[in-house]
């Protein structure tokens, strides 16, 4: 049976066979396909314009530790500030949560997501892997905790 139907002793007739004939080039692709390419276009080279990072927006504890790092990485100090406020958020976790709704229970535990976009050779992976760094220790403490638990 197919699609929950029962089966009927009636037949439905069936639409006649069609006879294809292959109509395919040298290169295998039938000829309504092989219509010619247009002219490939140059791939436009400049950037939309983003606006500046503003470090002020770096929490205070983290902004002298983003600064140093980006001025020894000489990197973009965004690419510091991304990393190092998703470990933030990856350490805080659940321990902070919104509830958007004064009169009811309905809470929010929110999540963090950061990427750094550049060029190649912009040290994006550098700062990334620096500013997460700090992380490292506590990954080793949580892996262990967890292995001996069971």
């Amino acid at each position: 049976m197919r699609s929950g139907r029962r089966s009927s002793s009636r037949s439905r007739p069936r639409a006649p066979a069609r006879t294809v004939t292959d109509t395919t080039r040298p290169g295998g692709a039938p000829d309504s396909v092989t219509a010619p390419w247009p002219a490939p276009q140059p791939i436009p080279s400049g950037l939309p314009p983003v606006p500046a990072f503003d470090g002020r927006l770096v929490p205070p504890a983290l902004a002298p530790w983003v600064a140093d790092i980006a001025e020894r990485a000489q990197c973009p100090p965004d690419f510091v500030a991304v990393g190092a406020l998703v470990a933030a958020a990856a350490v805080i976790g659940r321990q902070v949560a919104i509830r958007p709704k004064r009169a009811d229970d309905w809470t929010v535990i929110p999540n963090l997501w950061g990427l750094a976009v550049g060029r190649p050779g912009l040290m994006k992976s550098a700062a990334l892997a620096e500013a997460l760094k700090p992380l490292a220790p506590l990954i080793a403490d949580a892996r262990i905790a967890y292995e001996a638990s069971g």
